[in-house]
């Protein structure tokens, strides 16, 4: 879980980082917009460290984002179905998840038209 979050937290350094260059900006400009230090953007940038939460306001204003957007990218995305499906999968063991996972790969591949492979 911990490994999941860095990684996500790197996903949305990495989008800041090309936020910055589409608009031409160096990290020491960033730095000036948001009134902060140029070693906070390299560490956040580079390092993946994560900024608290006034900071990164000040990071997503100097880029010209709407506050919350850099913790909204870091965010796992959740699917977009019905409450009621996802209350019912939250409930599920891990070997249950894993079994249906599965078996959605399986059916999905299989496509419409295939008989579905008999469970075995």
């Amino acid at each position: 879980m911990a490994d999941d979050m860095k990684r996500r937290r790197q996903i949305a350094a990495a989008a800041f980082a090309a936020r910055r260059g589409e608009l031409g900006l160096s990290q020491e400009d960033v730095a000036r917009r948001g009134e902060i230090v140029v070693k906070t953007v390299h560490n956040f940038e580079a390092q993946g460290r994560w900024p608290n939460t006034r900071t990164r306001a000040r990071l997503e204003r100097a880029v010209g984002w709407e506050p919350g957007e850099i913790a909204r990218i870091a965010t796992v995305p959740k699917p977009d179905l019905d409450p009621k499906l996802l209350s019912l999968a939250s409930q599920l063991t891990d070997e249950e998840a894993e079994a249906l996972i599965l078996w959605l790969r399986q059916s999905r591949d299989e496509g419409p038209d295939q008989p579905a492979a008999a469970n075995g």
